[in-house]
C-alpha cells in the first residue's frame, strides 16, 4: 500500500485491512506444560520460532547459529531454542543442525497439533522470526497477542505488524541476530515490558473487534450508505 500510494497509482477505492487474530485464545500467562514435555528447567530461557521447518526464506540455520553463539557468548543464561512448524524436505536436516550445534538445548517440533499451539506461546520468553521479508506472518500475531518480546527483521510489514516495542534490526547476519535476541534473553525487565507492549499494540490493531470493524466500514463505504 504505501508503495502504490509513493509511487502515485493508489485507487480512492482501495484499502488494506489486516487478518485478525483471536487475542481471547491467544493470551499471557505462564504454561509449564511443554517445559516439562520438552525437559526445559523453569529457569530456562525459551526463545520459540514458529515457522516452517526449512533454511530457505525462513533461515533456521541462522537462527540455530545464533542461538548457538548466545551459548558460547553467554554461558551464564540458560538459553533454549524451541522451533515448531510444518515439515519441509529439508526438515531432517535443520533438526540434525540443531542437535550438532545446541545439543539438548534445541527442541525441533513438526506438525505440532493446533489446539496445542497456544500454550506453546505461553512457554517461551522471546519470539523470534529470522526470515528477512514477509506477507503477513501469523505467527507473529500470535505471539504478540501471548504478550511475548518479538526479535523481527527490519522490514516495513514485520516492523507494523511487531509493533512499537519489538527488537527490529538489520538481522541479515547470525550476528546481528544474537545482539537482537541478547537484547530480550539477557534482561527479564525488558522482556515483561515488552511484552505488555505487543500485547497492548495486537489488541489495538489486529484484535478481531478492531479488524472486523474496519471491514464492516469498508462494506459501508463500498455500498455507499444504499441498503439495498
Amino acid at each position: 500500500a504505501e508503495d502504490c500510494r509513493a509511487s502515485g497509482v493508489w485507487r480512492p477505492g482501495w484499502t488494506m485491512i489486516p487478518n485478525f487474530v483471536d487475542t481471547a485464545g491467544f493470551h499471557p500467562g505462564r504454561d509449564e506444560a511443554w517445559r516439562k514435555e520438552l525437559g526445559i528447567p523453569a529457569d530456562g530461557i525459551v526463545i520459540l520460532t514458529v515457522a516452517a521447518l526449512k533454511r530457505a526464506h525462513k533461515r533456521l540455520d541462522v537462527l540455530i547459529e545464533a542461538v548457538a553463539r548466545i551459548r558460547e557468548q553467554r554461558p551464564d543464561l540458560p538459553v533454549y531454542l524451541v522451533a515448531a512448524g510444518g515439515r519441509e524436505p529439508d526438515t531432517d536436516a535443520v533438526m540434525r543442525l540443531a542437535v550438532e550445534r545446541l545439543g539438548d538445548r534445541a527442541c525441533v517440533l513438526a506438525d505440532v497439533p493446533r489446539h496445542r499451539m497456544a500454550s506453546l506461546y505461553r512457554s517461551a520468553d522471546v519470539f523470534t522470526l529470522a526470515s528477512l521479508t514477509e506477507m503477513m506472518p501469523i505467527a507473529l500475531l500470535e505471539a504478540g497477542a501471548s504478550g511475548l518480546p518479538c526479535v523481527v527483521n527490519d522490514d516495513p510489514v514485520l516492523r507494523w505488524v511487531a509493533g512499537p516495542g519489538a527488537g527490529v534490526r538489520a538481522i541479515s547476519r547470525a550476528d546481528s541476530l544474537v545482539d537482537a535476541l541478547l537484547t530480550f534473553a539477557a534482561n527479564a525487565s525488558r522482556r515483561t515490558t515488552a511484552g505488555a507492549a505487543a500485547r497492548m499494540y495486537c489488541e489495538e490493531q489486529f484484535g478481531e473487534p478492531a479488524v472486523v470493524d474496519r471491514i464492516i466500514a469498508y462494506y459501508d463505504r463500498v455500498r455507499g450508505g444504499d441498503s439495498r
